[in-house]
């Protein structure tokens, strides 16, 4: 079992009332566990236990696909998280299960060994998720794995590439591929690129970094749009290290020293443009932040040059 489900699962148990250990959660065919501390999972956490249980109950290796090889490699997911276990398998295996997805292919990959069950690699993860998933989804997952350089672009080209002519999914891959760019350092900062795609706003540059006029190093930005002047900000809660419990004292440290780097910024006569999750989420929230701080949409074919 995961290290993050197994010691939630045991704190759960350490001190809990006999009584609440009669209330049971069934995973599967004689899979139990307490149900109290089923419910304080998380959606991955529960998904890495589902994965333990259905590969204890076979002797057969299977190879955990799809969302379920990317919850397990930390590989980022945006939308549901599904409950079921994903595998793949030959075209030609047969057979169902309960909780399990099984999707069939005539290239079945050999899984990696990962925390002790079986995944598809990290190239032909990401390449899956591209597939089957939203465009924002794929993009993030394969952003993630160049950024983290747990796979080259040439792999991904190749994985695409293998996909068969009339298969689901292999334009968008393809297209997915195109537009996935290591330097994006997190899930949002990938769907925040995408949906400038989507609505048709110039191509960023991203991680640039500004010096003042001394030569003294100001400030890394997400996105930069050199023709506006204008620097756009992802903002998240792990970007500035504040967690949801941490010291406030702490917190408000790391905030003004943003505030700081954000007034350099502007000292260099640049517009900072700001938007969180829920902007980024929907377009038309999004249109509107960009909208407020002066950009408009505007062909730029850059977007797809890797095609």
């Amino acid at each position: 079992m995961p290290g993050a489900a197994r010691d939630a699962l045991r704190a759960d148990l350490d001190g809990q009332d006999p009584a609440a250990a009669l209330e049971w959660f069934r995973l599967r065919r004689d899979s139990y566990v307490p149900a109290t501390a089923w419910n304080a999972l998380s959606d991955s956490a529960k998904l890495l236990v589902r994965m333990h249980v259905v590969a204890m109950s076979s002797p057969v290796d299977r190879v955990n696909s799809h969302c379920s090889a990317a919850t397990a490699q930390g590989i980022p997911i945006i939308g549901p998280l599904p409950a079921h276990v994903e595998l793949t398998v030959p075209d030609n295996r047969t057979g169902r299960a309960a909780g399990v997805v099984r999707h069939r292919s005539q290239n079945c990959p050999e899984g990696v060994l990962h925390n002790g069950i079986l995944v598809t690699p990290p190239a032909r993860t990401a390449v899956d998720l591209a597939r089957v998933r939203s465009l924002a989804s794929g993009v993030a997952a394969l952003d993630h794995v160049l950024h983290h350089k747990m796979a080259s672009r040439e792999e991904l080209i190749r994985e695409q590439e293998a996909i068969p002519k009339r298969g689901r999914g292999r334009q968008r891959a393809r297209l997915a591929i195109a537009l996935a760019d290591g330097a994006a350092e997190s899930a949002g900062e990938s769907l925040s690129r995408i949906r400038l795609y989507e609505l048709g706003y110039p191509k960023p540059t991203l991680q640039h970094e500004f010096y003042d006029d001394r030569g003294s190093f100001v400030g890394r930005t997400d996105m930069y749009w050199r023709q506006h002047k204008t620097v756009g900000e992802f903002d998240g809660r792990t970007k500035y290290r504040v967690e949801e419990a941490g010291d406030p004292e702490e917190a408000g440290r790391i905030l003004w020293r943003e505030k700081q780097r954000e007034d350099a910024l502007r000292r260099l006569d640049l517009t900072v443009a700001r938007w969180v999750w829920d902007d980024a989420i929907r377009p038309d929230r999004l249109r509107a932040v960009l909208t407020a701080y002066g950009l408009r949409p505007e062909a730029d074919p850059s977007w797809l040059e890797r095609l």
